[in-house]
């Protein structure tokens, strides 16, 4: 069987990890294309305690693949030797975070690994599949509330004992992720016409706000949608998959939740955040947004599948008028 394609979710989601569009370009040779039918072979040979009723492929990141399997366990298989290298580290974090979190939202947390073998190169672990939908596009109040909740304990983690199991300091600031993003959208000229007002916001140089003052935090580093898993039934807050985590600015995970609703939905979520913040938390927010939802579109267009399905998170972040999008 050949290997999965990735829809273009996927594409364009790459090119928004801001973490992630850094941490392993150097080591694209690394990567590792896995089938059904290869997956079913390494859990076959080495998980014989698993029933592999059903094998199916849930999604593609740039740092795993991910299967779920007999509806209960979602196997990730590094796609990168440097992923596979961080693995214990990651599952520290994993546990480290679970265990201040609490059971009011659920962390993905290990129980089983695989070893290196001639299948696949490198170990893949599985944790207890968490059901629910993305939240892309899903925010309602009661979501802002978990969601501001739940990052007021993550944040809330004591910094001395994340930096003793690992969790690097971030050295992105402001400024660099306004340069860095900066430079992906003027790479795509066609976002002039896809996004005139966004497109005018940037060309006229927007001051950048001001760096936090307060101390750093542990944040998640990629909280996209398809990272904020809801309950299908009350629409509530389930859990939060696929980590990143960093000791850095608080409103950069904030400034992903432009992907689930509007502005008044991040403001929601920052009014329930009982964490004390800086007086520019909210401007760094929504101006991290802007420029996240920017490079997000000029990525759809980069890479041909088109901004249409996209537009409507460009205009959550420029919905003050700001914007003719």
């Amino acid at each position: 069987m050949p290997a999965i394609e990735r829809d273009p979710t996927w594409e364009c989601s790459r090119h928004m990890s801001i973490r992630e569009t850094s941490r392993f370009v150097d080591e694209p040779d690394d990567d590792f294309e896995l089938s059904l039918d290869l997956v079913e072979s390494v859990l076959r040979e080495q998980f014989p305690q698993v029933a592999r009723r059903s094998i199916q492929f849930l999604e593609s990141g740039w740092s795993y693949d991910a299967y779920l399997v007999d509806e209960s366990l979602v196997f990730r298989f590094p796609r990168h030797a440097g992923v596979a290298r961080d693995l214990d580290r990651q599952e520290r974090v994993l546990a480290f975070v679970g265990s201040h979190v609490g059971a009011s939202v659920r962390i993905p947390k290990s129980v089983l690994r695989g070893a290196p073998s001639k299948r696949f190169p490198y170990c893949c672990t599985a944790h207890e599949y968490i059901a629910g939908d993305q939240a892309w596009g899903l925010g309602t109040p009661a979501l802002a509330d978990d969601i501001g909740r739940a990052l007021a304990r993550i944040h809330s983690i004591d910094i001395a004992a994340a930096e003793a199991i690992g969790v690097p300091a971030s050295t992105e600031s402001c400024r660099t992720l306004f340069e860095q993003l900066r430079r992906e959208v003027s790479e795509v000229p066609a976002m002039e016409a896809a996004a005139p007002g966004p497109y005018r916001w940037l060309a006229d140089g927007p001051a950048v706000p001001n760096e936090p003052d307060g101390p750093p935090r542990l944040i998640h580093g990629d909280l996209l949608p398809r990272h904020i898993i809801i309950n299908p039934t009350d629409r509530r807050l389930a859990g939060i998959l696929d980590w990143a985590p960093a000791l850095g600015d608080p409103a950069l995970d904030f400034s992903y939740l432009f992907y689930c609703g509007p502005l008044s939905f991040v403001r929601r979520a920052v009014s329930a955040y009982e964490v004390p913040v800086d007086a520019a938390f909210l401007d760094r927010t929504i101006f991290i947004g802007r420029m996240l939802t920017l490079a997000w579109v000029a990525g759809s267009i980069r890479t041909g599948w088109g901004p249409t399905p996209y537009m409507q998170f460009l205009r959550n972040a420029f919905e003050d008028g700001e914007s003719d999008a």
